[in-house]
């Protein structure tokens, strides 16, 4: 009896790993399949584009690898990437991100040859990147039928007080980067186009040598809102220009530089209002400001 007990035993055991083994392949084939949840960035959700972008920036700053950098960018599956970079850099400073990371995105920008003027403090040429973006060409201005130029406007000149005896040792150079940058209005032009396309307030900022200054902020505000471009970021126009399309032409907008006591005001985008001649479709107005530290 002991032994058949024990046959017994055994054979219901073995039976019952067989019910085991089987219930368990048909569960995990046929009712609970392996899913495989493996991704590529390019089915990154959207809001998370801007980070893994952020992460290959920072991955390029440190292993200058470009062609890598190129072939993760276009996994994103993002129309221009290269140009992408470039926005985001942008956004970044606009939003006053960490400098670490917008000095990462602008030189993945610049090793791109998209970067614009606006990201040239954060780029250092002798760095990872050896593309180099071709030089924009110089702004020329919009031609017009008409246009009212407004006479240059120059600070008056601080007077030196005598010096006296010469002293023991030379006196050290100031940084050129020593004061504070101010800028003021040197010409105002208003143009009167044909057509029905929008006015527009262009901007030139340049020092007194008339070399253009990229990224400073413009400050532009009307009845029922306010704006703020910055120059150099559309290169192709210049390093110091920015522009502002005119959103109605029955407000009046006035410009302020970052930087300047002096407001420009008065600028409507209403022909008639302007002072245009009849038949007038538009009116822009082209506004160059001059800068130097003190």
């Amino acid at each position: 009896m002991i032994i058949g007990s024990r046959r017994e035993v055994a054979l219901l055991v073995m039976i019952g790993l067989l019910i085991g083994i089987a219930v368990g392949l048909y569960l995990s084939w046929g009712l609970w399949p392996v899913e495989d949840y493996s991704s590529t960035p390019a089915q990154v959700k959207r809001e998370y584009i801007p980070e893994y972008m952020v992460l290959i920036a920072e991955r390029y700053m440190f292993d200058g690898d470009l062609p890598a950098a190129k072939a993760r960018l276009s996994e994103l599956g993002v129309p221009e990437p290269a140009q992408a970079v470039a926005d985001l850099a942008g956004q970044y400073i606009r939003e006053g991100r960490e400098v670490s990371k917008i000095r990462a995105l602008a030189q993945l920008a610049y090793g791109l040859g998209t970067a614009t003027s606006g990201l040239a403090i954060y780029i250092n040429p002798a760095g990872v990147p050896t593309a180099t973006p071709t030089s924009p060409p110089s702004p020329t201005a919009t031609s017009s039928p008409t246009f009212t130029p407004v006479p240059a406007v120059t600070p008056a000149a601080t007077p030196t007080p005598p010096t006296s005896a010469p002293a023991a040792s030379p006196t050290p150079v100031p940084s050129p980067t020593a004061g504070r940058l101010v800028f003021w209005l040197t010409e105002r032009r208003r143009i009167c186009g044909q057509g029905e396309g929008p006015g527009r307030i262009e901007i030139f900022v340049k020092d007194d040598e008339g070399q253009a200054y990229p990224n400073i902020a413009v400050e532009l505000a009307w009845a029922d809102g306010q704006e703020t471009i910055y120059t150099g970021l559309k290169p192709e126009r210049g390093l110091g220009f920015a522009d502002f399309q005119l959103l109605d032409r029955a407000q009046v907008y006035t410009v302020q530089l970052a930087g300047s006591e002096e407001q420009v005001e008065g600028l409507t985008g209403d022909p008639r209002a302007a002072g245009c001649p009849p038949g007038t479709g538009y009116v822009s107005w082209q506004l160059t400001f001059t800068g130097n530290r003190r």
